[in-house]
C-alpha cells in the first residue's frame, strides 16, 4: 500500500509539472531511441555479415591450386600445382581432422532455353557440397548421390539464370541446352544478394561426373574442407598442407603453392569486429541516454527546492527520512520510464521505416531490434533512473525540519 501511494503521488507530481517535465522527459525519449536505433543498426550489420559469410561456406577452407615459390628435390620454383580427384582422396583417408572434404570445378557455359539464353558460370560439385553452403530453394531439390554415380545429366539454376530463362514459369523437371547438352533442371534457388562482388544467383550445379561431358580437363578448381571443430582449424590447414605437400613434391611452408581460405578465421574476425560495433554503438547511445538522465537530475534538484516547505510539514508530521528520499526516487524513476516506454516505442516505429542498410559487398541488411536490446534498454532505464533520482531524494531526506518549514 505505502509502494502504491508513493507511486500515485509520483505521477500526480508529474501531471502537476507537465509542462517542465515534458521538455526534460524528451531527453530521455530522444537517448532511449537513440540506443534502440544503434543497437538495431549492429545487430542488422551482425546478421547480414554472417548471412554473407554463411553463402561462401559454413566453417570450411577453401584450397585453390597456386604455384611453388621454393626449389625442392631437384624441382624448380615457379612450377604450377593442379589439383585433382585423388587429392581428395588422399585427404579423406590421410586427413584425422575432416568432417568432410568435397572437390568443385568451375566452368564457364551457356545456358540456352526456346531461344533464350545466358553465359554463366557452372559448378560440378558432389551432393554434399549443399552441406558447406547455405542455399535455400525456390522448387525441387539438390543433386543426389544417384544423380553424381549415375552421371545423369541433371541442373540445379541460381534464381537469375532461372529468371533468365523461364520468366516466372516453373523450371522444375524442364530441359535446358548447357554448351549444347541436354539437361534437365530439378531445382533452383531462391534470391540472394551479391557476397564481395560474387553473382551468387548467376550460377548453376550440375553433378562432377556430368561435367566430363562438357568439359574433359580432370584438374578441379578448388577443394572444400570442413574441419571436425572450429578449433581443429589450424591443424586441419597444416594437415592439408602436409598431405598435398608429400603428393606433389612442394614444402608445406610454400604458401604460394596451394591457397587455402580459412572461412572459420574469417567468420570469427568478422564476429569480433561486428561485436566491437555493437559495443561502440551501445556505448553512444549509453552516453546520450546519461545527458538525458542529467536533465532529470537537476529536474528533481529544481523540484526538491520547490518542495522544500512540503517536505517540512511531512517531516512534521512523522514522515521519516526514507520514505522522503523514497518518493522522490520513485518520481525519479517514474519520469525516466515512461519517457524510456515513449522513447523504446519510437526506436522501434523509426527502426520500421527506414530503409534497409547497404552494406559493401554484402548486399542489404534490415534493422533488427532483438528482445536482448529491449531487456538491455530497460537495464539501462533503470540504471539511469535510480542514478538520476537518488541524489535529489537523499537531499530530500536529509533536511532539516525546522529549517524546510523556514523556506520562503
Amino acid at each position: 500500500m505505502i509502494i502504491r501511494e508513493i507511486l500515485r503521488q509520483a505521477v500526480d507530481m508529474v501531471m502537476a509539472y507537465r509542462g517542465r517535465m515534458g521538455l526534460t522527459m524528451l531527453g530521455i525519449v530522444w537517448g532511449i531511441a537513440a540506443f534502440v536505433i544503434l543497437m538495431a543498426t549492429a545487430n542488422g550489420v551482425q546478421t547480414g555479415v554472417s548471412r554473407s559469410a554463411r553463402m561462401f561456406g559454413n566453417n570450411i577452407l577453401m584450397i585453390r591450386p597456386g604455384t611453388t615459390s621454393k626449389q625442392v628435390g631437384g624441382e624448380r620454383a615457379g612450377r604450377p600445382i593442379r589439383l585433382q580427384m585423388e587429392d581428395v582422396e588422399a585427404l579423406k583417408l590421410e586427413g584425422t581432422t575432416f568432417a568432410l572434404v568435397t572437390p568443385r570445378r568451375d566452368l564457364r557455359v551457356l545456358y540456352e532455353y526456346r531461344g533464350r539464353s545466358i553465359a554463366a558460370d557452372l559448378f560440378a560439385v558432389k551432393p554434399d557440397y549443399m552441406s558447406v553452403i547455405d542455399m535455400q530453394f525456390n522448387e525441387g531439390r539438390f543433386i543426389t548421390s544417384e544423380d553424381d554415380q549415375q552421371g545423369r545429366r541433371v541442373v540445379v539454376l541460381g534464381s537469375e539464370i532461372k529468371n533468365r530463362l523461364f520468366g516466372r514459369r516453373p523450371a522444375f523437371e524442364e530441359d535446358i541446352r548447357i554448351n549444347g547438352l541436354r539437361f534437365t533442371v530439378v531445382g533452383s534457388l531462391e534470391q540472394t544478394v551479391a557476397v564481395a562482388g560474387d553473382a551468387v544467383d548467376r550460377r548453376g550445379y550440375v553433378p562432377v561426373s556430368s561435367a566430363r561431358l562438357l568439359d574433359d580437363d580432370r584438374y578441379l578448381s578448388m577443394i572444400i574442407a570442413k574441419p571436425t571443430t572450429i578449433r581443429a582449424s589450424y591443424k586441419a590447414v597444416a594437415q592439408v598442407r602436409s598431405i598435398l605437400g608429400r603428393k606433389h613434391n612442394f614444402l608445406p611452408e610454400d604458401r604460394q603453392a596451394i591457397r587455402i581460405s580459412d572461412l572459420i578465421r574469417v567468420r570469427s574476425d568478422l564476429n569480433l569486429m561486428t561485436t566491437g560495433f555493437k559495443v561502440i554503438w551501445g556505448l553512444l547511445g549509453a552516453i546520450t541516454l546519461a545527458i538525458g538522465g542529467v536533465g532529470v537530475m537537476n529536474m528533481m534538484f529544481i523540484s526538491v527546492t520547490e518542495r522544500t516547505r512540503e517536505i517540512g510539514i511531512r517531516k512534521a508530521l512523522g514522515a521519516r527520512h526514507r520514505d522522503i528520499a523514497l518518493q522522490f526516487l520513485a518520481e525519479g524513476l517514474t519520469i525516466t520510464f515512461i519517457a524510456g516506454i515513449v522513447g523504446i516505442i519510437v526506436g522501434i516505429l523509426t527502426c520500421q521505416v527506414l530503409p534497409p542498410l547497404e552494406l559493401p559487398k554484402s548486399g542489404r541488411a534490415s534493422y533488427d531490434v532483438s528482445a536482448g536490446t529491449v531487456i538491455f534498454a530497460f537495464a539501462v532505464l533503470t540504471i539511469t533512473g535510480i542514478v538520476s533520482g537518488i541524489w535529489p531524494a537523499r537531499r530530500a531526506g536529509k533536511l532539516p525540519p525546522v529549517e524546510a518549514l523556514r523556506f520562503e
